[in-house]
């Protein structure tokens, strides 16, 4: 049993981080590990009385503290270690490298969230780290550079989830998981983001049209979905990761289409307008991402539904109008001119200067790295106790 006397005497001993890497790295470890050991004294979590789960909170938050303190010095080392491995690192890349290079700073118990959202965010926040990190996410996959001959021969590729093909000088790019409803997970984003890529990089395009496949309604009919949110059956078994669904969705595929690709061959980033397409229901994430699009259509008939924070996975429903009062769409259509309503918003936007500079600064990314996590943290526990979120 944790005594309180060597749990004080534990708090007391936090560690100073004033010299090198090599130097308060052991001072780091052994913090931890003696934490660790406290934690093991603790009863089981299901015996813990309110002091026992106090105590509990306690150390996590002092060795999650410890970890930021240690970052926030070295940061910048940490990360040209990684790179010295995999050059350009990812976010993921740094997760999982990061945890074999620097296990005291990136636990492999799961979920772990909060601790691997930390250590992005220490990493993305450093001023030498940070814009490499962004540039990394916002630079073009190798599966997209592998397929671009083939979609600028044939005009059209099946990525699997997602699918692309260009007409005329735009490019349609559809999320295509209709066994899910087309909720999302890694592989989805994985899948879309070599669209995303596709289509800035040929240079036959000159806009870009986000849109839902096509999915079964219930009895007969089918529909678009333009994005039913996290799959709740990929949280279950695992298929949705920080590293390859929160953090690829928003720095990769989100920041590509609002601020463009970050290439070394060209000295400003590689933009395209984007207009996006709800034509029945975007959900939670989904609805969150028409905020990166220079325009967003809507059918009169469709919906919203926001999250209502990051700390709860409860959603608020908008009607098509609502999306439109509270900016999340610019035009509705009426659903059966939705494919007109498209053209026309393609030829308007073509060619239309995007919006300038590269992004948000990286404290507000760092920011984003975190409430991210929670809302995942939040997504997991909710569908833990029941498979569908409530919409409100």
């Amino acid at each position: 049993m944790t005594s309180a006397p060597a749990f004080a005497y534990w708090l007391a001993g936090s560690p100073t981080f004033d010299g090198g890497l090599d130097v308060d790295r052991p001072r780091l470890e052994a913090h931890l590990q003696e934490g660790a050991g406290l934690l093991a004294a603790l009863p089981p979590t299901h015996a813990r009385n309110a002091q026992h789960q106090l105590t509990a909170r306690c150390i996590d938050e002092e060795c999650l503290a410890a970890r930021s303190l240690f970052l926030a010095r070295h940061a910048g080392e940490v990360h040209r270690r990684i790179a010295r491995l995999h050059p350009a690192p990812r976010m993921s890349d740094l997760l999982r490298l990061g945890g074999t290079l620097f296990p005291e700073l990136v636990p492999a118990e799961a979920p772990a969230y909060t601790d691997q959202a930390s250590f992005i965010a220490a990493l993305l926040a450093d001023a030498d780290a940070g814009p490499l990190i962004v540039d990394a996410m916002r630079a073009p996959t190798q599966r997209a550079r592998r397929l671009l001959d083939e979609f600028q021969r044939t005009a059209s590729v099946d990525l699997g989830r997602a699918r692309i093909r260009r007409r005329g000088s735009a490019a349609h790019v559809f999320l295509t998981n209709p066994g899910a409803g087309n909720a999302e997970d890694d592989v989805s984003v994985a899948d879309l983001e070599v669209a995303v890529d596709l289509a800035l990089l040929d240079d036959e395009v000159r806009v870009a049209v986000l849109r839902g496949g096509t999915v079964r309604r219930p009895g007969d009919g089918t529909c678009r979905v333009f994005s039913a949110g996290v799959d709740p059956a990929g949280l279950r078994r695992g298929a949705v990761t920080l590293g390859g669904f929160v953090l690829r969705r928003e720095f990769g595929v989100l920041a590509k289409v609002a601020y463009g690709l970050a290439t070394p061959q060209r000295s400003a980033p590689l933009r395209k307008p984007w207009v996006a397409a709800v034509d029945t229901v975007a959900i939670g994430c989904g609805a969150e991402a028409l905020a990166a699009f220079d325009r967003v259509l809507v059918a009169a008939d469709a919906h919203a539904a926001l999250p209502v924070s990051d700390e709860d996975a409860a959603l608020v429903r908008l009607d098509a109008e609502a999306m439109v009062g509270r900016g999340l769409a610019d035009e509705v259509v009426a659903p059966d001119d939705m494919d007109l309503a498209v053209g026309r918003a393609t030829v308007a936007v073509a060619g239309r200067t995007t919006r300038g500079g590269d992004g948000p600064d990286l404290g507000r990314l760092a920011g984003l790295v975190r409430a991210r996590a929670r809302r995942l943290e939040c997504h997991q526990r909710a569908h833990r106790a029941e498979p569908t979120m409530v919409v409100r």
